[in-house]
């Protein structure tokens, strides 16, 4: 059986799925360089600049998810009048409470969560990927939504890690960093 290409705007969402787990898999990266970074106390500043980059990269991902979003819900009258959000598998209060639970990381430990969520989120997206080329468009869109719900969380560590980055008093090289 010949397999066919995709309808050309089914193509742009598989594109979006794509170019949003490579963000994610890049901040995923970039926050455990941080985290190593800034745990060896080898340079505070890189460790930073790592951070940075990961946000970024954790920016456009959600993005690329928003705009998958937009195409199931444009396309798919179906799925056009779910919710004003994208589907989650998670709530809002669960990702506040699992941020509260781990406020007490260090700053090394919140780049380690902040790269598992985003890990997560890139595999998410992975899946919807799939699920849209096998049109299965409400399984993709809840998808991409965990996959938002992910990055959530990835920016809550991301951010919690910079606070006590910034927070933290100077430390000679060599100096371990993570009682802050």
């Amino acid at each position: 059986m010949i397999k066919r290409a995709p309808p050309p705007a089914r193509s742009a969402v598989l594109e979006h799925h794509g170019d949003a787990a490579r963000r994610h898999q890049l901040a995923a990266t970039h926050h455990h360089e941080a985290a190593r970074h800034f745990q060896i106390g080898k340079d505070y500043d890189h460790a930073a600049h790592r951070a940075s980059l990961a946000h970024g990269h954790a920016l456009l991902a959600i993005d690329m998810g928003s705009k998958a979003v937009d195409y199931y819900r444009r396309h798919h009258d179906d799925l056009a009048k779910v919710g004003a959000g994208p589907i989650t598998r998670a709530s809002v209060e669960a990702v506040e409470a699992a941020g509260a639970l781990r406020s007490g990381l260090g700053v090394s430990a919140h780049h380690d969560r902040a790269a598992f969520h985003h890990e997560r989120a890139a595999s998410l997206h992975l899946q919807a990927m799939e699920s849209c080329d096998a049109s299965d468009f409400a399984l993709a869109l809840s998808d991409t939504g965990s996959a938002c719900t992910e990055a959530q969380c990835a920016l809550f560590h991301g951010d919690e890690a910079a606070k006590r980055h910034a927070a933290a008093p100077a430390r000679p090289p060599g100096e371990s960093s993570e009682t802050v």
